[in-house]
């Protein structure tokens, strides 16, 4: 007897050549930052917040960053009046830092404190224990028009600033990790602290000598051999 229905189970084995692929790797911020870095900057560690840098790939495994721009900092500025008195023949400023310009300059009010965030240091070449810095960036809110905020700044006697860098970063690939994890001892390290405006002055025979790149940021990079980018 032949059944009326057949059912039938076919099993289809696929067989698949898979080429081998890299993934991605997980990378960490641990810094590196020396003394004299963080000093200089007035921050803890680095490389800190910034655009407009270079990423250049060195050795196929070391990725090295130079410059770029950071976030605004605030600087105590005060315009003030003064007089000018003549003393042996000489011309001095007399009255400075007694007669701020804007009527409205009370910096000692409760208003006008700023945020004030401090960096231990241990090691730095100035000798310096501590580098501190100021922002009265509680104060400054988007929606103030210009002549709030110039009031504000006129009050409290600070100004943003543009920060712009020269320093030279290196992090390495090649670092001990363990599967995709970050490294397990490495990071950003640190390959020059950078210096202002390059470090440029000039020399008996009127050339200007500088030590470094001045600061810039929106530039490009690019390694030309094993230790010139």
């Amino acid at each position: 007897m032949i059944p009326s229905r057949h059912l039938r189970t076919t099993a289809i084995l696929l067989l698949c050549s898979i080429d081998q692929c890299d993934s991605w790797q997980k990378w960490n911020y641990t810094s590196f930052a020396n003394d004299n870095w963080k000093e200089f900057w007035s921050t803890a560690t680095g490389p800190n917040a910034r655009r407009g840098h270079t990423m250049v790939v060195f050795n196929e495994s070391k990725v090295v960053l130079f410059g770029g721009r950071g976030n605004d900092a605030h600087r105590p500025h005060v315009p003030s009046r003064y007089n000018i008195v003549e003393d042996r023949g000489l011309l001095e400023f007399s009255t400075y830092d007694e007669h701020p310009l804007s009527s409205v300059f009370d910096p000692q009010s409760e208003f006008c404190q700023p945020v004030q965030t401090c960096v231990s240091l241990t090691d730095a070449s100035s000798g310096n224990e501590e580098v501190c810095s100021y922002s009265w960036q509680h104060l400054t809110r988007q929606d103030l028009s210009h002549t709030e905020q110039t009031t504000i700044e006129e009050m409290c006697g600070f100004v943003p600033v543009g920060v712009y860098y020269n320093d030279v970063w290196e992090y390495d690939t090649e670092c001990l990790r363990f599967a995709d994890h970050e490294c397990a001892q490495d990071g950003w390290r640190i390959l020059h602290n950078g210096i202002v405006f390059g470090g440029c002055s000039t020399n008996d025979a009127g050339e200007k000598v500088c030590e470094a790149p001045s600061e810039r940021y929106g530039h490009g990079a690019a390694m030309l051999d094993e230790k010139t980018m």
